[in-house]
This record gives C-alpha cells, sequence and structure tokens, in this order.
C-alpha cells in the first residue's frame, strides 16, 4: 500500500500569511507570499483546477509556481479556470453539467477581475484539455483572457528557454521543473 506524499510549503514561504478563499469545494483564490522580498511586485498565476493545496499544505504544482516565482515577487496570487478541487481533471466535467456551475464561476470571475486591477504581472499555465468538454474549456480560457486584456495586461506562459511550445494551450505548471532553464514569454491574446 502506496502511501501518498503530503507536499509543505518552502521554507521561504511565510506560510502564516497564505491566505485562502474556499466555499464548500471550490477554491477560488490562494495568496502565498514569500520571507524577505525587498519589492511589492505581485503575480497572479491562472492554473485549471486546485488539486489540494489550501493555507497548510501545498502540492507540487504549487510548488513550482513558486520556485519558478520566487525572488521575483512579494506574493504570488493562484486562481484556476475552473475553481474546484479535484486530482482529476476529468471530475472537472462533472462540475461543468452541475447546476451550480454558472453561480460559482460568477464568482471565480469576480475574484479573477478584482485581482487583474491589483497584480503587476499574469502567467497562464492552465495546459492541455484535459477535463473532457473541449468547449467549456475553451469557453473559460477565453474568458479570462478576454478579462486580462480589457485591464490591458499581458499575459505569459512558461518554457524552457528556447523551446517550441503551442500556440493553443500553455504549458501547465505542473510540467515545470525546477532544474530546467525556464522564461517567461509573452502570450498572443487574441
Amino acid at each position: 500500500m502506496s502511501k501518498e506524499k503530503i507536499y509543505k510549503y518552502r521554507k521561504y514561504i511565510d506560510t502564516k500569511k497564505i491566505t485562502i478563499e474556499v466555499s464548500e469545494n471550490f477554491r477560488y483564490l490562494l495568496c502565498v507570499p514569500y520571507i524577505h522580498i525587498n519589492n511589492d511586485k505581485s503575480i497572479l498565476v491562472i492554473m485549471k483546477n486546485p488539486s489540494k493545496a489550501d493555507e497548510n499544505i501545498s502540492d507540487h504544482t504549487i510548488n513550482n509556481v513558486l520556485k519558478f516565482c520566487e525572488n521575483k515577487y512579494s506574493k504570488v496570487y493562484i486562481m484556476n479556470l475552473f475553481p474546484n478541487y479535484s486530482t482529476d481533471p476529468k471530475e472537472v466535467k462533472t462540475f461543468i453539467n452541475s447546476a451550480r456551475f454558472q453561480e460559482v464561476m460568477n464568482k471565480n470571475n469576480e475574484f479573477l477581475n478584482s485581482l487583474l486591477e491589483i497584480v503587476d504581472d499574469v502567467i497562464i499555465a492552465w495546459g492541455g484539455n484535459s477535463i473532457g468538454n473541449k468547449c467549456e474549456y475553451d469557453k473559460a480560457i477565453y474568458s479570462v483572457l478576454n478579462n486580462v486584456k480589457k485591464v490591458n495586461k499581458k499575459a505569459y506562459a512558461v518554457r524552457i528557454k528556447g523551446s517550441k511550445v503551442s500556440r493553443k494551450y500553455p504549458w501547465h505548471a505542473q510540467v515545470w521543473a525546477v532544474n530546467h532553464d525556464l522564461e517567461t514569454y509573452e502570450w498572443n491574446i487574441k
């Protein structure tokens, strides 16, 4: 019987000041501040859906994001296209078909719009469509990118320096290996 790995926040995170906006099984926002950063810059990283991370435990993907943003920002805001907690992205399809889908997505968009007004940078990192509903997936992406564009911000994605990437979907933060030479590049918002 295998034990599930528990991820902790790294020593450069101010764990006492982590904040979270969660309701039932929906995480709308996770804000993770760094210790001893001498700037006031903040970044919003938008992924697919939350896996496990909360104010007490991290997960592999969140740790990748925090490592990548370390020494560049004082805090990282983390949101998702779909706010429902699930370790299996296909469970997002069940959420999409639920009676509360539109209500929850509207609340998610409210959080997104308020954050876009205050953050310095935006990274998109949701990866390809693994939820089993391409139409709703692409619709959520369009909505997010349109909101980014409305506030005259640029969206960035992450890749290994000089590598070719998909023009359709940015790399998911789960694949941001800390031992690779990663860089941001501007995502073309149409």
